[in-house]
């Protein structure tokens, strides 16, 4: 029996962590555990969503940080999302 493993896109992911992020400031492993995603995958799109500008570390500490998304990531959520914001 084969696993079902979904496939997403990149500005699939991207948005569900801003919408993650929305609520409530997170953890890349708070951040992967509510979107399903891994968290190196996840580490990875925060630091791009970073430097857009749409996210920011609100903590850092030596293993830990928390991320919170930004009020131009929240433009996003708002706004029809363009490509060439995400990408």
């Amino acid at each position: 029996m084969e696993a079902c493993v979904e496939r997403r896109d990149y500005l699939t992911i991207r948005l569900l962590i801003l919408l993650t992020l929305s609520n409530k400031e997170k953890s890349v492993n708070q951040i992967a555990h509510d979107t399903k995603i891994n968290w190196r995958t996840v580490a990875k799109h925060l630091q791009h969503l970073a430097k857009q500008g749409l996210v920011q570390q609100y903590y850092f500490a030596q293993q830990l940080k928390i991320y919170e998304i930004t009020d131009t990531g929240m433009l996003v959520l708002t706004e029809p999302p363009r490509q060439e914001v995400l990408a």
